[in-house]
């Protein structure tokens, strides 16, 4: 049996760590298809490692969204100045 942390434990009794884990399945099952009677099985750590990787990735992206949005200000105030530099008629002037 794979040890799991709490909370890779509480997503992977999730909705959304089901989901993950079928996603897993399934496409384990579509890579190991053409190989018959020796397709390998799937297994409690491949199930681990597919619950890993999915909260880590969401974990990831999470903390980015976070840092994101604590600049959004900053960024929306950058992106603002860059568009009235910029020169819309350019290309006509380019000639």
């Amino acid at each position: 049996m794979i040890m799991l942390t709490d909370a890779e434990q509480a997503f992977a009794d999730s909705p959304a760590g089901q989901n993950a884990i079928a996603f897993a399945r399934e496409s384990h099952r579509l890579r190991e298809a053409h190989r018959g009677d020796r397709a390998r099985p799937w297994t409690d750590a491949d199930e681990a490692t597919a619950i890993r990787t999915v909260s880590t990735r969401a974990a990831r992206a999470s903390v980015g969204t976070v840092a994101d949005a604590a600049n959004l200000p900053v960024l929306r105030a950058q992106a603002e100045a860059a568009y009235a530099s910029f020169d819309h008629n350019a290309w006509r002037k380019a000639g």
